[in-house]
């Protein structure tokens, strides 16, 4: 709100941190912030019912998505906006639970109703989870080509309001290097991540590691928690809850 009310630039938030009634932003870059906000630079604290929320305003960072909790209980939120490219690696399971439940938040937070979600060899169990936010296809789906080309589109708007917001979750298929061309070409707000589950990830992506202890660390951007996650039985069971609600 306020970076609309002084015309200002959104600042680039990288995660959010709440714990105990406060939220902590971390900024990707110094920002300052009229009060309630307290802090400095780049991390930021608000007590949570403190800012006036605009229900007619849209989310500015609507790719916010919870990733675990730290050694204190702290639950930790990622944007996936700047960071484009996320490979998940290490644990076989982990990082299949982890892409399920990245799935999951992004076709039911109030704050992404605006991300289409397209997943390819992955959360088929979500499938009636929303079918307008959340489109799931086998591995060797030809929509492969459509979602390709509408990062492609993408990366030709202009303006800072991208419509929809995209993101793509994929197991066994690489778009790494579509997204990093298409992001080299953007003009306006991109609004498009890839999240990807990598044996090896590339140079342009953002690596999750995953152990079998169920710990996810992104030392890049200041993340190391117990992962969240769902199984398949959990996938299923969470789209049937949704769907009798």
């Amino acid at each position: 709100a306020q970076s609309r009310d002084t015309e200002t630039p959104l600042p680039a938030l990288t995660s959010v941190s709440l714990s105990c009634g406060v939220a902590t932003f971390h900024f990707a870059e110094r920002v300052e912030l009229a009060a309630p906000w307290k802090g400095d630079e780049q991390h930021w604290q608000v007590e949570l019912g403190t800012v006036k929320v605009d229900d007619d305003v849209l989310s500015p960072y609507p790719m916010l998505v919870s990733v675990g909790r730290d050694d204190s209980r702290a639950l930790w939120l990622v944007n996936l906006e700047p960071l484009g490219s996320i490979a998940l690696t290490g644990d076989g399971e982990q990082t299949l639970a982890f892409a399920r439940h990245v799935a999951a938040e992004l076709a039911l937070n109030p704050w992404s109703v605006l991300v289409q979600t397209d997943t390819f060899g992955i959360g088929e169990e979500l499938g009636d989870l929303d079918t307008l936010r959340l489109r799931t296809h086998e591995a060797d789906d030809a929509a492969v080509d459509s979602v390709t080309a509408e990062i492609q589109t993408a990366s030709r708007r202009q303006g800072d309001e991208p419509d929809p917001w995209q993101v793509v979750i994929a197991a066994n298929v690489d778009l790494a290097a579509v997204i990093s061309e298409a992001r080299a070409q953007s003009a306006g707000r991109f609004g498009v991540a890839v999240v990807t589950v990598a044996a090896a990830p590339p140079e342009s992506a953002t690596a999750f590691e995953f152990t079998a202890a169920g710990r996810l660390m992104a030392p890049s951007i200041g993340i190391d928690v117990a992962a969240a996650g769902l199984t398949a039985e959990e996938a299923t069971l969470c789209a049937a809850i949704v769907d009798v609600t």
